[in-house]
């Protein structure tokens, strides 16, 4: 049975921009951008494609080795998922798969690559309906401060 994944959309909020694909992980507070490649293998993870459609796909769009574009796509999916930005899909893969969307066509092949930051950790995981102390958010409440 082919590997698939979706968006773990309970804890990743996502969105693309001119081709630019940043993603926050409301759990950890990491935030995320994808280079063009990997950007267009999330539009193809949003379809809820087999792993090896999507290398398929890929090796197609980009006009690359389908045997180089499976391992790389395979380590970039695996590391979304360590992430926690996509999950396995439990069965098969969607059946009814829309057409592949296009990849930017000036842009130059580089492998799927993510680049993660932590630098807003603490202002990503303040919750400012919950734990906001009189001073209003960003401020934490003295009770949700930990101890050191």
């Amino acid at each position: 049975m082919p590997q698939a994944y979706y968006v773990n959309e309970t804890s990743t909020i996502h969105e693309i921009i001119d081709g630019e694909a940043i993603m926050i992980n409301l759990d950890s507070g990491n935030y995320y951008t994808l280079n063009d490649c990997g950007a267009f293998v999330w539009e193809l993870i949003r379809q809820k494609r087999a792993v090896s459609d999507m290398a398929r796909v890929v090796a197609s769009q980009f006009r690359q080795p389908q045997a180089d574009v499976e391992t790389q796509v395979g380590s970039f999916i695996q590391r979304l998922a360590e992430e926690g930005l996509i999950l396995k899909i439990d069965g098969a893969a969607q059946d009814n798969i829309p057409p592949a969307p296009s990849a930017k066509n000036d842009a130059p092949y580089a492998p799927p690559e993510v680049t993660v930051f932590s630098d807003m950790q603490e202002l990503l995981l303040l919750d400012p309906i919950h734990e906001v102390g009189e001073q209003g958010w960003p401020h934490t409440s003295p009770k949700s401060v930990k101890s050191a």
